[in-house]
């Protein structure tokens, strides 16, 4: 039952908005400002997810984390706008809360087990769009990147976190593309970010490219990347190569 639930590409009933965008009606909220659809459960999370990664864009709509989640062990994680096809150009607020996985291991909290290591993160694809106030900790294992893939357009990042901590297995190995901690590749016109951090506590954390990396941006060729009140701290036993 649960696959069969994750796997329905959902239909929706509610109005198209200007941009042509159906949102996905199982959310809560009606995706404006004053009523943001809502996430609360990691049931919803992964609802949203698979709503983007069909075409939902959420361009001029607003989504709302109103809970602490912690991702049920062993999930299987695809980013939110898988690849260049599925941006997410909304406004998603995380309204304070962290997401977070379970455990140590692709047994617990979410990991990637594909083979196209492109547009990792919690979000693979972004364009024209605001992430702000969300913590992630304990979240990626292998083959990711902390929060974003890739951005593109006019994006803004603002007080999000990424927590790797002393129990965490935290490698991004990106071969010969480009790893980051926090975001992978800035591309577009006018990428902001503020007031963000990648922080590791210990554990074994790694960021290796054979092409670029670092320990927040792998690499950006944004027009304007603006970066304001942003902190990077990693343990010694780690390694950006």
């Amino acid at each position: 039952l649960i696959a069969l639930t994750l796997g329905i590409i959902f239909a929706v009933t509610g109005a198209k908005n200007e941009n042509g965008n159906e949102p996905l009606s199982a959310l809560s909220g009606s995706g404006t400002a004053a009523n943001p659809y809502t996430i609360a459960t990691a049931a919803d999370l992964l609802e949203f997810r698979n709503s983007v990664n069909s075409g939902t864009t959420y361009s001029g709509l607003y989504v709302k984390v109103t809970a602490n989640i912690t991702v049920p062990s062993g999930t299987a994680w695809t980013p939110i706008g898988s690849s260049t096809s599925y941006y997410f150009k909304g406004t998603f607020d995380g309204g304070g809360y962290t997401i977070q996985g379970t455990n140590t291991s692709e047994n617990g909290g979410l990991y990637y087990s594909g083979s196209d290591y492109q547009y990792l993160g919690l979000f693979g694809c972004i364009q024209n769009a605001t992430i702000k106030d969300l913590t992630l900790k304990s979240f990626f294992f292998d083959n990711s990147y902390g929060l974003i893939g890739y951005t593109y357009g006019n994006c803004t990042i603002t007080n999000c976190d990424v927590y790797a901590d002393s129990t965490t297995t935290y490698q991004i190995d990106a071969g010969g593309g480009y790893a980051g901690g926090f975001i992978g590749y800035c591309g577009g016109s006018t990428i902001n970010i503020s007031d963000c951090s990648f922080v590791t506590s210990g554990g074994n954390y790694s960021v290796y490219s054979s092409y670029y990396s670092g320990g927040f941006i792998g690499y950006s060729n944004a027009t304007n990347l603006i970066l304001t009140n942003n902190v990077v701290t990693l343990t010694p036993q780690n390694s950006v190569t």
